[in-house]
C-alpha cells in the first residue's frame, strides 16, 4: 500500500512539471486501468488525465511513424525489384522469340531466357508468319493482309526492308544455302521463290487450292506444301522446284513436319495428325483425339509430336514413333502457333483469343508462364543462340496501341517498371496522406475543446 502511495505521489509530482509521458514510460506496470488518478500534493488535488491522454497520444504517433517507416521501406522494395528486373530482361537478350499479333499489325519481342517482353516491332497488316535467315541476322515476316514480307534487322530490332509480293503470303521457309526463300500464296495458290539478297521473286509454282504451309526433309532434297483448300499436300523437289506428287491427307491441313527417317510427314487436319508415307504417296493414318488441329513442331531428342488442338484450348503431345497420345495440357484461348525453343527446353504457344503466350516445359508438360503480347498473336518462332549480341534500343518509337476492352496492356521492361514505380509511391504517399489527416483532425479536436 505505501509502495501505491509513493507511486502516486511521485506522479503527483510528475505532472505539477509536466513530464507525464515521462512517468508513464517509467511505470508501465500500472496499465490505463484507472482513469482518473488523483491524490494531494500541496493541499491540491493533482488529475492525471490530460498527461494520461497526451501520453496515449505520443504512443499512437509513435507506432504511427514506425508504420510509416515500413510502408517506406516496402515501397523501396517495389522500386528496386522493378530496377533488378528491367536490367535481368535486357540482359538476357540472346535467346528472343519473336511473335506475330495478326490484328495490330506487330512483333512482340520476347525475352527467351527469362520469358518477358522486352520489345515491339510495327511491320505490315496481319503478320501471320516469320522466318530467320540462315545467317541469323535477320527476321524475314510475312503479312497476309498487305501483301508484303517485312525484313527486320535483329541487331537493331527495326524495319530495314520491306518486299511487295502481292496476294497473301502466309508461311516462309528458307533453304539451307539461304539463296531461295519460299513463300505460300493462298489468293493465288502458288509457291513462291525469292531471291532475298535481290528481294525479288524468281519463280511461282502452282500447288494445291490455298496453301498455308512449307516444310522441308531433314536431307533437304524435299520440300512440301500444305494445302488447306484441295486437302492435300504437295511434294516437290527442292532443287528443280518440280512437284513429284499431291497427296489427299484429310480435312483442311494446316501445318506439317517432316520425321527424322525424310520419309515420314506428320500433317494437322481438322481431327488429329495424319501420318503420311512420302514414297507411297498416301495417308498412313490419323493420329488424335486432338479436335482443331493448327500449328505443330517436333522434339527430335525425344520424337515427341507438339500439336496445337484450338477446339479444345490444349497442346496434345505424341511419340512421334507409335503416335501414342503422351498428355494433353490446358494452354489459353484459341490457341494457334506454337515453337520450341533451340535448347528444347520451352514449348512457345499463341493464345489468339487471350492475346497470350503460353510457355511450357518439356521437362514437366506444365505452363510455367503467360505472357501478354499483341493483339490476336497468330506465328510464333525461336531464335537460335549465336555469338551476336541482341541491343534493344530504348529510343526506337512504339507502335500506337489500340482500343483494347477488357485486355491487359502489352507487358514490357519498361511497362513493368512503371507500373511498379507507381505502386511504389502509392504505398509511400498514402501513409503519408493519412498521418496529415489524423493530425489535421486532433488539431480541430484541440481548438474545439475549451480552455479551462
Amino acid at each position: 500500500m505505501q509502495t501505491v502511495e509513493a507511486t502516486v505521489t511521485i506522479y503527483a509530482r510528475i505532472a505539477r512539471s509536466n513530464h507525464a509521458a515521462v512517468a508513464w514510460s517509467r511505470f508501465p506496470h500500472l496499465g490505463w486501468a484507472s482513469s482518473r488518478v488523483s491524490t494531494r500534493f500541496n493541499s491540491q488535488p493533482v488529475s492525471l488525465r490530460p498527461y494520461a491522454s497526451r501520453l496515449k497520444t505520443s504512443v499512437v504517433q509513435a507506432k504511427s511513424f514506425k508504420v510509416l517507416c515500413a510502408w517506406i521501406l516496402i515501397g523501396a522494395m517495389v522500386l528496386a525489384s522493378g530496377w533488378i528486373g528491367a536490367s535481368r530482361a535486357a540482359a538476357g537478350g540472346v535467346g528472343t522469340v519473336y511473335v506475330m499479333n495478326s490484328r495490330d499489325g506487330s512483333i512482340t519481342v520476347l525475352d527467351g531466357v527469362n520469358h518477358v517482353s522486352v520489345d515491339r516491332i510495327g511491320v505490315a497488316s496481319g503478320p501471320t508468319a516469320a522466318a530467320f535467315s540462315v545467317d541469323g541476322r535477320d527476321v524475314w515476316v510475312a503479312n497476309q493482309e498487305s501483301g508484303q514480307l517485312t525484313v527486320i534487322d535483329r541487331g537493331s530490332q527495326t524495319v530495314v526492308r520491306r518486299v511487295s509480293l502481292g496476294g497473301s503470303p502466309n508461311a516462309l521457309l528458307f533453304d539451307p544455302e539461304g539463296q531461295v526463300l519460299f513463300a505460300t500464296d493462298a489468293t493465288n495458290d502458288v509457291l513462291i521463290a525469292i531471291d532475298p539478297d535481290k528481294a525479288r521473286v524468281t519463280e511461282r509454282i502452282s500447288v494445291g487450292d490455298r496453301p498455308v504451309a512449307i516444310a522441308l526433309s531433314p536431307d533437304t532434297a524435299h520440300v512440301a506444301v500444305a494445302n488447306s483448300g484441295s486437302n492435300s499436300v504437295t511434294i516437290l523437289d527442292r532443287k528443280s522446284l518440280f512437284p513429284r506428287a499431291e497427296i489427299p491427307v484429310g480435312d483442311g491441313p494446316q501445318a506439317l513436319v517432316f520425321g527424322k527417317d525424310n520419309n515420314t510427314l506428320f500433317v494437322t487436319v481438322s481431327q488429329g495428325v495424319a501420318v503420311v508415307h512420302v514414297q507411297h504417296e498416301q495417308t498412313m493414318q490419323v493420329w488424335g483425339p486432338c479436335a482443331g488441329a493448327r500449328q505443330l513442331s517436333m522434339n527430335p531428342d525425344l520424337q515427341q509430336l507438339y500439336v496445337v488442338c484450338s477446339s479444345t484450348d490444349q497442346v496434345a503431345i505424341f511419340d512421334a514413333t507409335t503416335g501414342q497420345l503422351i498428355e494433353q495440357v490446358e494452354v489459353g484461348h484459341g490457341p494457334t502457333g506454337i515453337t520450341l525453343s533451340e535448347d528444347l527446353r520451352w514449348v512457345f504457344v499463341t493464345n489468339t483469343s487471350d492475346h497470350t503466350v503460353s510457355v511450357l516445359s518439356t521437362t514437366t508438360h506444365e505452363v510455367e508462364s503467360v505472357v501478354v503480347v499483341g493483339q490476336n498473336p497468330t506465328g510464333v518462332i525461336a531464335a537460335a543462340p549465336s555469338g551476336m549480341a541482341i541491343q534493344f534500343k530504348a529510343d526506337v518509337p512504339p507502335v500506337m496501341e489500340l482500343q483494347r476492352i477488357g485486355i491487359a496492356p502489352i507487358a514490357s521492361t519498361a511497362s513493368n517498371l512503371g507500373a511498379k514505380i507507381v505502386v511504389a509511391v502509392i504505398l509511400i504517399l498514402t501513409p503519408i496522406g493519412l498521418g496529415i489527416e489524423a493530425m489535421r483532425r486532433r488539431r480541430n479536436r484541440r481548438l474545439q475543446q475549451p480552455n479551462t
